[in-house]
């Protein structure tokens, strides 16, 4: 069942069962490291990327910090959520687009149920049996219905914050992100969850160190799963 939550950082539709949306009604903030990095970091002039937005948990709060945000979610009826959370905020400052983030262009689907976090619930039978939308993983599936895309060939705007939570598939989707990296050093918050980014798209922390090494970034555990990442 669809619900709305009335929260002291914006107003959410969502799925009654989904655990994000239960976490927002109850008026808490998702990721309260990352909330509290936007409060102190982003300013007005900042343009910043969403990458994972779900129905705008972090979207709609950093929002109001920025200049221009591209929201990316990829779930055809979360990315409707989301664009009705971004008109009942009015965060006209915000571009969403629905893809999944990657390091090519490509298509996917959800993954197969094996693959699939155990926080999901029963996908199969409809939206109002998913426990965690945000849990759900994608895979590469050239029939797919999702749109996998760099976003170095979408977005040309100068950045200067990425905000990536792609259940696993974090380190793909910021390289496809290289070149904005390269050209602009942005800040950047990644999660980092061992089993589902080895079992969704075989990588591994020793990937990621490669990775933020060779673009000259330095990392900082901020939460159990959440890491910043620096320009040196």
């Amino acid at each position: 069942m669809i619900k709305l939550a009335k929260t002291s950082f914006g107003n959410f539709l969502g799925y009654s069962n989904d655990y994000l949306f239960q976490q927002l009604e109850r008026n808490e903030f998702h990721d309260p490291d990352v909330g509290k990095f936007i409060q102190e970091n982003i300013k007005k002039g900042d343009n910043c990327i969403d990458i994972g937005a779900n129905i705008g948990a972090i979207t709609i709060p950093l929002s109001k910090f920025c200049n221009k945000l591209y929201s990316i979610e990829p779930q055809d009826n979360i990315y409707l959520a989301l664009c009705g959370n971004l008109f009942i905020n009015e965060s006209y400052n915000v571009i969403p687009l629905k893809l999944a983030a990657y390091s090519e262009n490509t298509k996917f689907s959800i993954a197969a149920k094996e693959r699939l976090d155990e926080w999901v619930g029963d996908i199969d039978n409809g939206f109002d049996n998913v426990k965690s939308f945000g849990s759900i993983s994608v895979e590469k599936n050239e029939n797919g219905e999702m749109e996998g895309r760099k976003l170095d060939d979408i977005i040309q705007d100068k950045i200067d914050f990425i905000k990536c939570d792609a259940e696993g598939g974090d380190l793909d989707a910021l390289m496809g992100c290289e070149r904005i990296i390269k050209e602009n050093n942005p800040k950047i918050i990644f999660e980092f969850h061992p089993q589902c980014t080895k079992k969704c798209y075989n990588r591994t922390w020793q990937d990621y160190e490669d990775f933020f090494n060779r673009i000259k970034y330095k990392l900082e555990r901020i939460s159990d799963s959440n890491y910043l990442a620096i320009k040196i």
